[in-house]
């Protein structure tokens, strides 16, 4: 029996809260970051303000989601109710309610509310088809009772067979397209209008949704419409070189004439390499307040368990997954080749899967208020992959989210806002993917509880490549400051808060309601759930957990490692001092430290992370140096944190000799030969509060080489990150008379209160404008006394710059220390030197870290580089060229030798200067590139004027010369015809052909019987090339008396003295 059906505004809380801790964290997540600090001048370029020279541009992400973001999914639908019940699912019973669903979908297609009663669905049993189950039709609704589960008086729908490859239970049908009639854009239009014109307007009739495609971007053509350009790609990014995929889905507002609008803006620079047609997409389709449960049973090992996936929202539009929970799944939801859909109020719970959601090939799909909270978090995080566009994803969180990740084919322009994680990304997928995501990679206001450095710029692997990224907000515990990234911001967060709602509020001049009621759905809504917890792992960041008695975790690091070769330990030597000339010892390296990259010898103190297992654990670390072998002693030096003083026992195991120094003291010697693949031995030793430095050192004579470091199971400590100085320029393109900023920052810092140093740079090319302190250590209420220095710019130097914490609030992780605004003077190579440097914790204790040198190169100003592009080339010749003898201003960039007149003479001077650039390089050798209304005619009258005031100066001659040299160029060394165009024609055509001297040129046009039907007299033509419209033979498709030919296959032949060539041309009318 057919009834109505509607669901309330507000989601009732159905149970109390069972577990504090989870729900205190979730509530946690949900709420406002941090008071900003800033506001960002990205927003301020956004919202219409003057801001500095550099600052990329933003797309409206407003437009993500339902209905663009102009309204709420609704609550309440006057749509029929289907019950499964009626149609033989019965929950409880154990049996299969496969049919029984399906039943009630394939009844629902007109549209309709699918309902789930509580209890337990079982799906896909072990005798059943492995089959997704398709849901078809617009506005239909799949509704449970509620995402706490069957256990708890909601809807459970397990899966218990397994479906192939990576498939999610759920799906929507899949719908066509017209790809193989599809039109051309005509014209060009810019990224974020919202029409275009295209060549057959026909193709879309009556159509609401369409697809707008290109394979053929590359290189030039993508960076030079990007929000900025792409510097010094790598060789491995080929897929920018060869071509790439551009894909939006849009719908149609309206189409007047060949114009077509759309609903949103566009999301790249559309012209004629860009086809467009129709595509049908489901509208209306729901998914809500449902458990899926994936009944994933062992422990995931990537890319091997596989289709134990929730919902797939597919060919879809203005479709929904909200207030649903996904537990024991391999991928839990996503959204493919749809366009405005979301999913928002979710959690994961269970077992630890592959992927938490994804948007691929999709056009502002939205992903918000999810949570992660399976046993050991999933492998990877959020994902926008695969041509998509336009994704928002906001307000992520929960105990074990992973960074979100960009795998696939380029997607574009994804904001991350909001999003809090474990670490800064999981991975990017395969080499052949390069670069994982281009332009308008954003991150707003994220935290990250990670002290590794994010690098978003790498040659190839399985790492993570951006090519133009923006991290705006970005809240981490350290690590160095991306170099390749454009970032304001970095370590704390900004204002807006939320880039996602100020766009909505700025859009609409108000917060739409319904950003505030999904966040008060979100709270209740979780507040309903108890956590499944899967199979809950210890974290230990791979470590081997072995049983208290024999010691706690071992100590992974990273550490700082360094190799000392042909040597073994004779108890006496101090093998660092022998290799480095006495410029280090073992003590003085135990007590204070090391920095990354400091020598000993031939070697660098490296960065690794140590297995915590296994018999050849140093072997395994240090062969991709090459440092693995035999006869070789290495040391590792880590610092350590404690909570309080410690009397406790080290343990430890080492194949061969092991020596460990703690705080400065020699603790532990064993001189053996040995295999270990454990720990071998334990002795007592204190550790101190807060700061305790530890160097060990391993023998290795043959064979196998580990070693294993820990102290008792119930010790309490933390690895210190290795602290750092960092720099960043927002603007490196620095010529002369620009004025730039030097951010410094300080990385991976622990508890610090003070910091001082000097700044040394060269006078002749840098002058020091202003001096700003920076916010780090006030941003944990530290009160603070910042001295700018002194600065001498006769001398170049900067001496005295310090900040103290006067109220004893330690500041830790990364974040800006303080900003120099220097004024480039002069061109040239430069560096800016940091020296007499210094960080001290809360204990007085130095912190090592520093010191810092930054190469610099500031480019000259070429006079004769006229339209300032930084080369001087062609164009500059044709820009003096246009101006001879017109008046000139005061600053006339054609009056190059500035004598009032523009004339031959400063087109000689630009002329002996072709090739050169502002970069400072050898000049690169002249090519004719970009050469446009040049001829040989102009290029050898040009010759003959310089001629005439040739003053016999080699640089006059040089000029001359080069003239020479592109008149050569552009005479071609053979006569030939060339194919017409357009071909076919409609009836006019151009024929273009080349001349290699001058020649007496007539074209005639034959019939296919060989009948003469038009001759073109060009008279005597110079040498050169007639190939553009403007240069080249031009037919109107009529004959010698005027009348039109008709439609066919006609002859053309090009006689020009000795020379005589036939080709073939197509009139189609």
């Amino acid at each position: 029996m057919l009834q109505f059906h509607k669901k309330g505004s507000q989601y009732t809380m159905l149970k109390k809260i069972r577990n504090f801790a989870i729900a205190a964290h979730l509530l946690l997540c949900m709420l406002p970051l941090t008071s900003a600090q800033l506001t960002p001048n990205i927003w301020k370029k956004y919202i219409g303000e003057p801001v500095p020279a550099g600052v990329p541009d933003l797309i409206d992400y407003s437009y993500a989601g339902y209905k663009n973001g102009e309204e709420a999914i609704p609550d309440e639908f006057m749509l029929p109710i289907f019950d499964v019940t009626d149609y033989d699912a019965v929950p409880n019973d154990g049996k299969s309610d496969t049919q029984g669903i399906k039943a009630t979908l394939a009844a629902a297609i007109k549209g309709g509310i699918v309902f789930f009663p509580p209890g337990q669905y079982d799906v896909l049993l072990e005798d059943e088809p492995a089959e997704q189950i398709v849901v078809s039709g617009d506005n239909v609704i799949v509704r449970g009772s509620g995402a706490e589960g069957a256990a708890n008086g909601g809807t459970t729908i397990k899966k218990h067979n397994n479906l192939s490859s990576g498939l999610r239970l759920f799906k929507t049908r899949w719908r066509s397209n017209g790809r193989g009639s599809a039109t051309r854009v005509k014209g060009s239009f810019s990224r974020g209008t919202r029409h275009f014109d295209v060549e057959n307007v026909n193709h879309l009739a009556n159509r609401r949704f369409i697809e707008i495609r290109s394979e053929r971007l590359h290189g030039d053509d993508w960076s030079q419409h990007s929000s900025r350009s792409i510097k010094d790609m790598p060789e491995s990014y080929t897929n920018i070189r060869k071509g790439i995929k551009v894909y939006e889905i849009h719908e149609i507002d309206r189409v007047v004439g060949d114009r077509v609008y759309v609903k949103a803006p566009i999301l790249t620079h559309l012209d004629s390499n860009f086809t467009i047609n129709w595509r049908d997409l489901t509208v209306g389709v729901g998914f809500e307040d449902l458990h899926i449960d994936g009944n994933l049973q062992e422990t995931y090992e990537h890319l091997i368990q596989k289709g134990r996936g929730g919902i797939t929202l597919w060919h879809t539009a203005h479709s929904w997954i909200r207030r649903c929970r996904f537990s024991n799944t391999v991928n839990a939801l996503g959204h493919h080749a749809s366009y405005g859909n979301s999913a928002l109020a979710i959690i994961l719970d269970g077992r630890y899967g592959h992927v938490p959601g994804s948007v691929t090939v999709s056009t502002y799909c939205f992903i918000g208020l999810l949570e992660d909270y399976t046993d050991k978090g999933m492998w990877h995080g959020l994902q926008s992959a695969s041509s998509s566009a336009g994704t928002v994803i906001w307000r992520i969180g929960g105990k074990h989210m992973r960074g979100p990740d960009t795998h696939g084919s380029q997607p574009r322009h994804t904001l991350f806002d909001n999003y809090n994680s474990i670490n800064h990304q999981a991975s990017g997928g395969a080499i052949s993917n390069l670069p994982h995501h281009l332009d308008g990679y954003t991150r707003w206001n994220n935290n990250i509880i990670s002290h590794r450095t994010f690098n978003l710029w790498t040659p190839g692997g399985y790492s993570f490549a951006v090519t133009q990224a923006n991290l705006i907000g970005y809240k981490t515990l350290g690590g160095s400051v991306p170099r390749n990234a454009y970032f304001e911001g970095y370590g704390t967060h900004v204002s807006p808060t939320s880039l996602y709602e100020a766009q909505l509020e700025h859009r609409f001049g108000v917060l739409p309601a319904w950003v505030d009621a999904y966040k008060k759905m979100d709270k209740e809504f979780v507040q309903s759930i108890v956590i499944d917890p899967g199979h809950p792992i210890t974290p230990s960041d791979g470590d081997v957990n072995v049983d208290p008695s024999k010691g706690g975790p071992k100590i992974r690091g990273p550490w700082l490692w360094v190799l000392v070769p042909d040597e073994h330990f004779d108890g006496t030597t101090d093998l660092l001092a022998k290799a480095s000339g006495g410029s280090v010892t073992e003590k003085q390296i135990a007590t204070d430290g090391v920095l990354v990259g400091d020598k000993v010898g031939d070697y660098a103190w490296t960065t690794l992370k140590i297995s915590g297992s296994g018999g050849n654990n140093i072997n395994s670390m240090t062969g991709p140096l090459g440092w693995n072998g035999n006869n070789r002693v290495i040391y590792g030096f880590i610092a350590l944190n404690t909570p309080k003083d410690q009397n406790t026992k080290m343990f430890v195991g080492a194949d061969d000799s092991v020596r460990v120094w703690l705080n400065g003291k020699l603790v532990h010697e064993k001189i053996t030969r040995r295999s270990a693949n454990d720990y071998k031995e334990s002795f007592p030793v204190t550790l101190r509060k807060g700061r305790n430095t530890l160097l060990v050192a391993v023998d290795n004579y043959t064979g196998g080489w580990s070693g294993f470091f820990g102290f008792q199971a119930d010790a309490e400590y933390t690895v210190l990150p290795f602290a750092g100085i960092g720099y960043a320029l927002f603007n490196d393109d620095i010529s002369v008379g620009d004025t730039f900023t030097l951010d410094l920052y300080a990385e991976d810092v622990t508890d610090l209160v003070e910091w001082n140093f000097d700044i040394a740079f060269d006078p002749l090319l840098l002058e020091v404008i202003d001096i700003r302190k920076g916010y780090f250590l006030e941003s944990a209420g530290g009160v603070t006394s910042f001295h700018e220095g002194t600065i001498d710019n006769q001398s170049g130097k900067i001496t005295g710059l310090s900040e103290t914490v006067l109220n004893g609030n330690a500041i830790s992780g990364t974040g800006l220390l303080m900003s120099v605004t220097f004024l480039a003077k002069a061109g040239g190579r430069t560096e800016l030197r940091l020296s007499n440097f210094r960080f001290s914790d809360d204990t007085g204790q130095a912190i090592p870290a520093g010191p810092l040198n930054v190469a610099l190169v500031l480019k000259g100003k070429l006079i004769w580089d006229v339209n300032e592009d930084g080369k001087v080339n062609i164009l500059d010749l044709v820009l003096v060229a246009q101006n001879m003898g017109k008046p000139t201003s005061d600053n006339s960039q054609e009056d190059v030798n500035d004598d009032g007149i523009v004339n031959i003479l400063d087109l000689v001077l630009v002329a002996q200067h072709i090739g050169e650039s502002q970069v400072v390089t050898a000049p690169t050798n002249f090519t004719i590139y970009d050469i446009k209304g040049v001829n040989p005619e102009t290029v050898q009258t040009w010759i003959q004027q310089a001629q005439l005031v040739d003053d016999g100066s080699p640089a006059f001659r040089k000029g001359i010369v080069n003239l020479k040299r592109l008149l050569a160029l552009l005479i071609p060394k053979q006569t030939s015809l060339l194919a017409n165009f357009p071909n076919p024609s409609n009836p006019e055509t151009w024929i273009p052909y080349q001349l290699s001297e001058t020649a007496e040129v007539t074209l005639t046009i034959y019939a296919v019987n060989g009948t003469l039907i038009r001759t073109l007299a060009l008279g005597q033509m110079p040498a050169g090339n007639y190939q553009s419209r403007t240069r080249a033979a031009y037919w109107d498709g009529k004959n010698n008396v005027g009348e039109p030919v008709a439609s066919g296959i006609y002859f053309y032949t090009l006689t020009a003295s000795e020379f005589s060539a036939t080709r073939k041309m197509l009139i189609l009318k």
